[in-house]
Order: C-alpha cells, then sequence, then structure tokens
C-alpha cells in the first residue's frame, strides 16, 4: 500500500510492516509476528506495531484467544479514491474467526501527526474502515482523531480487518455529482409519428410540440370506436419526472417503459412513485404514456406537464449516494430499490423538497445528502456508520450548483389543434354522387326528460341541407317516446348506445336517414 505522502517509493509486499510504521510515525523496527492474547474477566488488549485493539469485560467468552496481525490487504472496489489510508490494515481474530465480538472493540493507531492535521484542516473526516474474511463489502465508521497523543480510535461492532484512515467528504459529493451527470444529459430520439395528424371525415386534429421539448406527442385516430375517438402518446425528452395534466381527463392510461429500463435511476424513481394516485399519468425518463380520450366534449383540448420536483431530487441523490454506497458494499443499490421501508422513507423526504423558493443552497443540499443517507445508509450494512451529519453546506456548494440550473423546468404544455374542411353545396363526389354539405355543426341543447341531463344536438353529416330545428325536433320527439335499444322517427333510424360506450364516451344516440345521408347525433 502506498501513501501519496512517500511519493513514489516502491513497496514490495515483503516490506508492509516497515511500510506501516512509516506510515504510522513509528520506529524503524520491522513489526512483530503475530500478536496473541487470551480474554479474561476484563476483557483484552493486544497490540501489533503502532496499533492497539482492546475489548472490554463480557467481549468474549473468557479463555478466547485473540490475535492481532498487519496485513497486505487492499482496500476493493475504488474505495481509495474517496478515502486517504494511513496504513497496512491490522487483521484481528477472536478463535481464529470463529467469534465476534459481544460488544465493540476499540482500535487505536498512532499516526504521523502532522500528516493527520493537515487531513483534519482539509476537512477531511477521521475513520475507521473494516472488512469481514471474504466479504466485498467495507463498512466506514466515525473516529476520532486526537492530536495531543496523535492517536486517530474508533469502535469495532464486528472484527477481521481494520485500517485508519481520513475519509474525503468533497471526493464522495465528486462521485455523487459524476452519477448526478450521467442522468441530467439524457434525451431520447424522435418518434416517427411526430407531426402526424388524425383525420375524420372532414376534421383534422393535430397536437402542438411541448414546450421546450421535454416531451414528444403524437395524436393518433382509434378507428374501433364508434366514428372513432383521439389518443394523445407522449414519449419522454428529458431526464425530468413529469405529472401529465390534461382537458378532459382521459378515459384510459397505458404506459410502456421502454429505453427507462435501461437507466439505473429510473427504478428507484418508479419505487418512490409506486404508490401515487396518479402514478399511471407520470412521465419517467425513457418512457412512454399513451391517453384515450372519448367523443366530442370528451376529446383531448390540451395539456400540462408538471414537474415533480421533490421525487425527482430525492431520486436523483438516492441514485448518486446508492452509486457511491455500492462502491463500499457492492449491490447497495439494488438492495436499497428492495427495502420498502427505505423507499417509504424516501417518500416522505421528497414531499418536503417540493417547493425550493431562491434554489437549492449547499446547506439545504447537505439536508437533502444526509435525509437519503439516513433514509438508505442501513440497508444491507452500515457503509457509512454514523459519518451523515458530517457532510455540511460548504462541502455541498459544488453540487447545489451542479442541480440548480435544472430546477427551472417547472411546466410545460401542449394543446390539440382542430381544422375543419368545409364543402360547398355543389361539391361532388367520386362516381358523381352528391357529397355532404351539412358537416359537424353543432345545433341547440335539450333536456333528456328521463335523467334531466342537458345534450347537445349535432349534425354530422348530410348529403342535403338540413336545418338545426329539425334535428333537434326529432330528438325531442325520439326522447319522449323512447322504449328500446333501435326505433324508426320520423325518416331517421335512431339507436343508444350501449352501458359501456356510454360510459366511455358520454350518454349519445345517434340517428341516421340513409336517404338522405343523414346523420344526427345527441350527446353531452
Amino acid at each position: 500500500m502506498r501513501s501519496k505522502w512517500l511519493g513514489n517509493s516502491a513497496l514490495p509486499a515483503i516490506a508492509v510492516g516497515v511500510v506501516a510504521c512509516l506510515l504510522a510515525s513509528c520506529s524503524s523496527e520491522v513489526a512483530s509476528p503475530p500478536d496473541s492474547v487470551t480474554v479474561s474477566e476484563g476483557g483484552f488488549e493486544v497490540a501489533q506495531g503502532p496499533m492497539t485493539i482492546t475489548g472490554p469485560a463480557g467481549v468474549a467468552p473468557i479463555g478466547s484467544t485473540v490475535t492481532a496481525s498487519s496485513s497486505d490487504k487492499a482496500l476493493p472496489n475504488d474505495v481509495h479514491e474517496m478515502v486517504e489510508v494511513f496504513s497496512a490494515p491490522v487483521e484481528v481474530k477472536i478463535d481464529n474467526g470463529n467469534t465476534q465480538p459481544a460488544v465493540p472493540v476499540t482500535f487505536s493507531f498512532k499516526l504521523d501527526g502532522a500528516e493527520a492535521q493537515r487531513q483534519v484542516d482539509a476537512g477531511h473526516i477521521p475513520v475507521l474502515l473494516l472488512q469481514s474474511e471474504g466479504s466485498d463489502s467495507v463498512d466506514v465508521l466515525e473516529a476520532t482523531w486526537n492530536q495531543d497523543t496523535q492517536t486517530l480510535t474508533g469502535q469495532a461492532p464486528h472484527l477481521s480487518f481494520g485500517w485508519p484512515g481520513f475519509l474525503k467528504p468533497d471526493a464522495i459529493i465528486k462521485e455523487v455529482g459524476a452519477a448526478f451527470t450521467s442522468v441530467f444529459g439524457l434525451s431520447f430520439p424522435k418518434p416517427d409519428c411526430v407531426g402526424e395528424s388524425a383525420d375524420f371525415t372532414s376534421t383534422s386534429y393535430t397536437v402542438s410540440p411541448v414546450s421546450g421539448d421535454v416531451a414528444w406527442t403524437c395524436i393518433r385516430l382509434n378507428k374501433a370506436a364508434q366514428e372513432g375517438t383521439l389518443g394523445i402518446d407522449l414519449y419522454s425528452n428529458s431526464p425530468y419526472i413529469w405529472k401529465v395534466q390534461t382537458n378532459p381527463d382521459p378515459i384510459e392510461t397505458s404506459g410502456s417503459l421502454g429505453d427507462a429500463e435501461a437507466i439505473p435511476a429510473v427504478a428507484l424513481y418508479r419505487e418512490i412513485l409506486d404508490n401515487d394516485a396518479d402514478s399511471d399519468r407520470i412521465l419517467l425518463p425513457g418512457q412512454s404514456i399513451s391517453l384515450d380520450f372519448g367523443q366530442y366534449n370528451m376529446s383531448p383540448k390540451s395539456g400540462v406537464l408538471s414537474y415533480d420536483l421533490g421525487v425527482y431530487l430525492v431520486g436523483l441523490t438516492g441514485y448518486g449516494i446508492g452509486t457511491v454506497m455500492s462502491k463500499f458494499a457492492p449491490g447497495k443499490y439494488q438492495r436499497i430499490l428492495e427495502d420498502k421501508a427505505a423507499i417509504q422513507c424516501l417518500i416522505d423526504l421528497s414531499e418536503t423538497f417540493n417547493d425550493l423558493q431562491g434554489g437549492l443552497t449547499g446547506a439545504r443540499m447537505g439536508d437533502l445528502v444526509k435525509g437519503v443517507i439516513a433514509c438508505t445508509g442501513a440497508v444491507g450494512g452500515s457503509v457509512f456508520g454514523a459519518i451523515t451529519g458530517l457532510f455540511g453546506g460548504a462541502v455541498m456548494g459544488p453540487l447545489a450548483s451542479l442541480v440548480n440550473p435544472r430546477l427551472a423546468a417547472q411546466s410545460a404544455s401542449f394543446e390539440v389543434i382542430r381544422t375543419t374542411t368545409d364543402q360547398p353545396a355543389a361539391a361532388a363526389t367520386n362516381a358523381g354522387a352528391p357529397g355532404p354539405v351539412v358537416q359537424n355543426t353543432r345545433c341547440g341543447q335539450i333536456t333528456d326528460p328521463r335523467s334531466g341531463n342537458t345534450l347537445t344536438v349535432t349534425i354530422k353529416s348530410s348529403n342535403v341541407p338540413l336545418e338545426c330545428s329539425e334535428a333537434e325536433a326529432t330528438f325531442r320527439e325520439l326522447l319522449a317516446t323512447i322504449n328500446d335499444r333501435t326505433w324508426p322517427v320520423r325518416t331517421y333510424t335512431c339507436g343508444v348506445l350501449g352501458a359501456g360506450e356510454q360510459e366511455q364516451y358520454g350518454y349519445v344516440i345517434t340517428c341516421d336517414d340513409a336517404a338522405r345521408g343523414a346523420k344526427i347525433v345527441l350527446g353531452k
């Protein structure tokens, strides 16, 4: 193992004991072979070079053997990038590793006082690093540094390998920022349906782009329904989380994860949002949602996408912290996703970050990071132990600066555009047949005496001149005598939609006059 203040000195494995001694500022004497002691009523104390390990009374059965030896074991998972380690580890075992301490054991390390103080002055945190035999995880526990005795001391709840060191919060935040940046740049291809129209006989519908291009919009015609209905498909084109509201509300919503399945951060967003009442109308990065509407006044008119700030910030931070934690404990992020208590804690935390007037300060960012660590730190192992309170605002400033520009996108919108093509009365269709001379003419409203509902009369089409007064009179006569699903009225054959269709499209009656090519509709 090499320490930064030793320059490029070579450290052969056979010299580990000497190197540990040099880094710990002790004499030049090479570390002795493993030391061993027997646990007594008062506990034990065993030394290995500049390191002393003590256990209080009751730490282990009386007569147990405690051994301590220096080791050349290296820290795994790039942990060294976030921790300044002061010596090779000491390996401590009770009964050859078959017994773990019943109460915490104290590790004390004599260190180079001047270098340790430089770490403190740089804002680094004294820690005890522990790793169990055969484990890939490294626990980081808060320790204390005494400049007078030049000793770093920490409490170990389990035994195996232990390192003295200083955790570098700035390096951790840099790693979190790198995880953030990998999400910030997300954008997604424009689908082929963008710009297409949904065309009825004489009416065409298009949908405008979403402001800021935070999502792609497509409109489609559902031909299966009577006379057709419209649907809106939204495809994410940003790293943000959007709640979608439309006027009117859709009658059916479905979603497809698409590219979202390949984005690790989205997995945490989904878990946090799973219990949201409007979870089916939340657009995640890389996801698409389909909104289906009813007929007439239930057709789509506009939509608003609202930025779910609290979930975005907590989910993003949870992903960043989880990514860093996974360097210390492989699989940590996946365990967070599967832990219901941690997810509920993040849900509660997200509700406190929905209103950030004036932006995110370093101190507030620190609160967010500490809150996320408090929710997730204990999942599958302590990892960060008790150090969460030491992430202050000064350290968080760069992270807050990275996030703040992404907080401005509070909302976006789109609208449905309707275009009607009127055909003159003298126009003729193919094969010389007369074309419709009246189309999509909204007439007056009448009241259904059975329900009291106010309904609108619409002339959908007619190949001959047709007045609203005739259409309205037909429906008044119909409503006065209606007693079946299909019946003749004047020159029309009329029918009412079934119960399922009424719920989907509104209460709708249609009347057709085949001889005149006329269709009139009564609906909400």
